[in-house]
């Protein structure tokens, strides 16, 4: 395993992590039988183009949305960063633009506050103003602890005249005199002794370290066709709440009992929070796996319209995104042999197969370095005729079958690199696969090649909920799409760009 330490500490360290808090207000509405579900997304500009940098929750029927998903940015002095903000009304089917804002990341941290209010735009709108965003940045202390909540509500006051409560809880912090939302749990339905799921708020964002800082916990009845009644609020600090161990909820407005409107108690445990780099250095291998399409799509590799074309001045997209990620990853393997696959192609004897080596060795399907996986590749494109159709099943479930394998070794965790050229024909299979996966190390990268829409490869990449076939639901997010056409054909942006969530997906397994 390389040491990745003596690299970092060769240069010092002139990044900052901001994190950006987001509302809007006044938003045009454009549902017609309720309020607009707005989401806003966030891009950074690198190039001519725009990078996904996350997005907040979708805040139903609301138009004046306080956010309680932050993002966060690297923020570099020496660099303009321009930033987009996109406000979409998101529904089941389809999604409308609401209006879009642009702006550099230095604009909104040398105002004053840290805080910009503007107007959302829309062009060809027939209404151009589509109401206003407020950014907020603040600076993400580098602390290496989170504090894990598990809050209890006792004899809430009943809100519902024909029910129970529905209550729910928002944790909000005090900066610059104004309460600023960080957390809002689940709903728990009927109940007013609600127990809510436990959650994790890293302290650099909940209070900066400073256990004394002011807190505030909101407990609201929610309602489906009405604003949401107010149950009662407790102001108190990290410090208290883990010494009392309850607060006493109070609303103002409430006459009878001194306005007590129930307790909130709080199991509070502070745990360490680990980089991805410790994660490294304590031993953990990163294992690559490598599958390729062989489907007809591609075109014949001898014209160079192919993708498969061997050029023999410049590398196509597979090759590209063979030695983008590969030569990233092979520092973190130890023995630096990667197995190597195809699928979509018919091999010498007649049948296509969907999951075959690349090597000819079914038994050992390996080869050395990032190297060998491009030999590997120009062999088969001699000795495999393109065949289909694009499924991907065969291929999760042998790189499923080899991280568990691997795992059991060892600190290992395997990064299975997809490049196909077309959507896929056995989405639901796949989903299914999929999901099985996801309580193993393992890590799905695909990268598209060419021209195709690759509508499929969105349900596939689910970063807003998990994947779900209606039956089961994945433990976690772990797979990552991205065209290689939106990193302008630049393999190390492409590299950055599959690569990003990898250390998520390493913590969250590790949490799970």
């Amino acid at each position: 395993v390389i040491d990745c330490r003596w690299n970092i500490m060769q240069q010092p360290n002139l990044q900052t992590s901001v994190v950006l808090h987001i509302h809007c207000s006044n938003l045009v509405n454009l549902d017609v039988t309720s309020k607009s579900d707005p989401q806003v997304t966030v891009e950074l500009k690198q190039g001519n183009s725009w990078t996904h940098l996350g997005r907040t929750e979708i805040a139903k029927n609301n138009l004046n949305p306080k956010f309680t998903t932050a993002i966060n940015v690297a923020y570099f002095f020496e660099q303009t960063q321009d930033l987009r903000f996109t406000v979409m009304d998101v529904d089941d089917h389809d999604s409308d633009l609401i209006g879009t804002y642009e702006c550099t990341l230095a604009s909104i941290v040398g105002s004053r506050g840290s805080q910009i209010t503007k107007p959302l735009m829309k062009i060809g709108a027939h209404k151009t103003r589509r109401g206003e965003i407020t950014i907020l940045a603040e600076e993400l202390a580098q602390l290496r602890e989170s504090v894990v909540f598990r809050l209890q509500g006792n004899h809430l006051d009943k809100k519902d005249l024909f029910g129970k409560s529905d209550p729910y809880v928002i944790i909000s912090k005090m900066r610059g005199g104004e309460w600023l939302k960080i957390h809002q749990t689940e709903v728990v339905m009927k109940t007013l002794d609600p127990q809510w799921q436990s959650f994790t708020i890293p302290m650099a964002l909940l209070n900066g370290g400073d256990y004394n800082a002011h807190l505030k916990f909101d407990c609201f009845d929610w309602d489906k066709h009405s604003s949401h009644d107010f149950i009662g609020s407790a102001e108190t600090s990290l410090k208290d709440l883990m010494e009392k161990k309850s607060v006493q909820l109070i609303n103002p407005k409430k006459k009878k009992h001194n306005g007590t409107a129930g307790m909130l108690s709080a199991d509070i445990t502070i745990t360490k929070t680990y980089t991805f780099l410790d994660y490294i250095i304590g031993g953990c291998q990163i294992s690559l796996m490598v599958a390729i399409d062989f489907t007809a799509s591609n075109g014949n590799p001898q014209q160079q319209t192919s993708l498969h074309y061997r050029n023999p001045i410049e590398p196509n997209e597979y090759q590209k995104a063979i030695s983008a990620v590969g030569s990233i990853l092979e520092y973190y393997d130890s023995d630096k042999r990667f197995p190597v696959y195809g699928f979509g192609g018919a091999l010498p004897t007649g049948i296509t197969s969907h999951c075959f080596a690349l090597n000819g060795n079914p038994e050992h399907p390996e080869v050395d370095r990032v190297g060998g996986i491009l030999d590997a590749y120009r062999m088969a494109l001699d000795n495999v005729a393109l065949s289909g159709p694009t499924n991907f099943k065969n291929i999760i479930d042998a790189a499923a079958t080899f991280s568990a394998i691997q795992a059991e070794t060892g600190q290992v965790y395997t990064v299975l690199l997809i490049i196909t050229d077309g959507d896929i024909t056995d989405i639901d299979d796949t989903i299914d696969s999929i999901i099985k996966a996801s309580s193993l190390p393992l890590s799905i990268i695909i990268v598209g090649v060419g021209k195709s829409g690759f509508t499929a490869m969105n349900r596939l990449d689910s970063d807003d909920r998990l994947l779900s076939n209606g039956r089961q639901t994945a433990q976690r997010d772990i797979v990552q799409f991205v065209p290689f056409r939106n990193c302008g054909q630049d393999p190390d942006r492409l590299a950055r760009e599959v690569l990003a969530e990898v250390p998520d997906q390493v913590f969250k397994l590790d949490s799970s």
